[in-house]
């Protein structure tokens, strides 16, 4: 018709040599597509096949050969395929623009089994994406599974699962032989398990590389360095959204041991030592939660964070009793806001054998670093006290000046029941208020100023039992900590 115009859509008809008539997506296939199956009766490595699902390939690596580069080709591996990586390079990707997807999910998915420990998949050349694949370590020590060679190399949704007796040292090397041979490495929600040891890293960014992401990925092996390790000043790279944890005692779940430089953000990591799971390089950090043990909340990390007056904000305790939050603070160093911080220790009402005189004193909360304003203090019998008169005052030894502080009075201890607490009341010198076993206590707004030094329980005869001391306090200065005596 005159005047018509051909409206053009991403959908098109083709015919690939020796293969089906079909509708496509330009988006998504604008090269050719090629299919591998090893499970299929008709799979064979012969040119003029490996066009349809009815006449696949056998393996991925002659798939590759076919491939051209930079023209956007798809080579797609049938649920069920397998296929064994005995040699260095048994799998070679080199051909620019590729993608190698996996098709099925769970045990469906592809698979390929490391056999020798020098056995390596080789990604040699640029822009390529592998897909949806189960790796596994078919043999102990395998020194590089997959070893990137080229820039803007993406791995998504790959699973290392954990091997039944083999270990990987290293699961991915970006290395390339040499800087920003790897530029733009992307690793997006895989997952490696290997809870024993045998690895070095998972990921190793051995040189100096630009642009590295690591996102939403999940990684919970036994690692010599972390999970993310890097001994060179790469830059630019995100570390964003995943859950790490390297099961080796003192060692990090990430560690950046030279200047690094990017963004390390919104990451979950666990590891056995605080202070030692993330190590950023000089990476900029934020939302990063860390955790020591089973059961616990977590707690922000980097755990030294320093202000612009180079104060430091936060610190955690050896024994982890206590777990400081991250401080706001102004440019001069000035706290604006900080959560109260809880924690437990047992007071045992054990003192010296003549009991005849108070002063005889167990340790319950050491205060460091700067003084702190307590805002509550409260004992809970958790075993009965013994029978006999015996008093219980809480006091201050402040390390300088020198010098005892009472913070209450001294109270009637004995014989007091399991579930019996005692609160203080708010006077001049607030009062230690024993509660009955079973009763409700009032907790009134009590607060004391203690410098650094020791809050302890002096009692004026031994006595067994135990009562277990909470304390909630604010810090009055950004290096002030506390921590369970």
């Amino acid at each position: 018709m005159s005047g018509s115009a051909t409206q053009r859509t991403a959908l098109f008809s083709r015919q690939q040599v020796g293969g089906a008539w079909t509708i496509d997506d330009y988006q998504e296939h604008p090269g050719d597509l090629w299919f591998v199956d090893s499970t299929h009766t008709r799979a064979v490595n012969a040119v003029g096949v490996g066009r349809d699902p009815d006449h696949p390939f056998a393996t991925i690596h002659y798939a590759n050969t076919q491939a051209t580069d930079n023209n956007g080709d798809v080579i797609y591996v049938a649920p069920g395929h397998t296929e064994t990586i005995a040699t260095a390079g048994a799998i070679t990707l080199d051909k620019k623009g590729l993608k190698v997807i996996g098709l099925g999910i769970g045990d469906d998915r592809p698979t390929l089994t490391w056999t020798a420990v020098d056995a390596t998949l080789a990604i040699d050349d640029c822009d390529i994406l592998m897909k949806n694949f189960k790796f596994v370590q078919g043999i102990d020590a395998i020194v590089v599974m997959v070893d990137v060679n080229g820039d803007d190399i993406t791995l998504e949704d790959i699973e290392w699962p954990e091997p039944a007796a083999a270990q990987a040292v290293s699961f991915v090397d970006v290395d390339g032989g040499g800087a920003n041979a790897c530029d733009n490495f992307k690793m997006i929600r895989c997952r490696a398990i290997q809870h024993t040891a045998g690895a070095d890293q998972v990921v190793d960014i051995a040189v100096v590389q630009d642009g590295t992401q690591i996102l939403d990925c999940v990684m919970d092996v036994d690692c010599e360095n972390a999970c993310v390790y890097s001994p060179a000043v790469h830059t630019d790279c995100v570390i964003a959204g995943n859950k790490l944890h390297n099961r080796q005692a003192g060692d990090h779940a990430i560690e950046f041991s030279a200047a690094a430089t990017g963004f390390i953000v919104d990451n979950r990591l666990a590891g056995d030592t605080s202070g030692t799971i993330l190590d950023p390089g000089e990476c900029r950090c934020a939302g990063n939660i860390e955790t020591t043990a089973i059961d616990s909340p977590g707690y922000p990390t980097p755990v030294a964070i320093v202000d612009n007056a180079g104060n430091i904000l936060g610190a955690n305790s050896a024994d982890n009793t206590f777990d400081s939050t991250a401080v706001v603070a102004n440019a001069n160093g000035s706290i604006v806001e900080r959560l109260e911080q809880v924690q437990v220790t047992q007071e045992r009402c054990i003192v010296k054998a003549d009991g005849a005189v108070l002063g005889a004193a167990d340790d319950l909360f050491t205060i460091t670093g700067g003084p702190i304003m307590v805002t509550n203090l409260v004992g809970i019998v958790t075993t009965q006290i013994g029978a006999g008169l015996s008093t219980c005052q809480i006091v201050e030894a402040v390390t300088a000046p020198a010098a005892n502080v009472n913070l209450s009075t001294a109270v009637d201890i004995d014989g007091d029941l399991v579930g019996g607490s005692y609160t203080f009341t708010a006077v001049a010198l607030p009062v230690l208020t024993p509660t009955p076993a079973g009763a409700l206590p009032l907790v009134p707004e009590v607060k004391w100023l203690c410098p650094i030094g020791t809050i302890n329980a002096t009692t004026s005869a031994a006595r067994d039992g135990v009562i277990a001391w909470y304390i909630t306090y604010k810090p009055l200065s950004p290096a002030s900590v506390v921590v369970a005596a």
